[in-house]
């Protein structure tokens, strides 16, 4: 399939490839480049800890899992968690 850019230098995917990977209207998406290609893929949340995905709860715009706000609430002064 080819796709042109707008003037801006934008994409629009069409609606039927949305669909099939699961991306809404607004969903965030990853972008990367290797080598000679573009690399796109719908965005996964993981914890800023562990990189866990399950149980996650935001915070200040950030994701953490409930397993390492646990550890964070039980932490002394001054421990070295990770």
């Amino acid at each position: 399939m080819t796709i042109k850019l707008d003037k801006l230098g934008s994409i629009t995917f069409p609606s039927a490839m949305m669909k099939q990977l699961g991306i809404e209207e607004l969903d965030e998406i990853d972008i990367e480049s290797d080598d000679n290609a573009i690399i796109i893929r719908k965005h996964i949340p993981t914890c800023i800890f562990c990189h866990s995905c399950e149980n996650l709860h935001g915070i200040k715009g950030k994701w953490v899992c409930k397993t390492c706000i646990d550890r964070l609430h039980e932490a002394q002064n001054g421990e070295y968690l990770y």
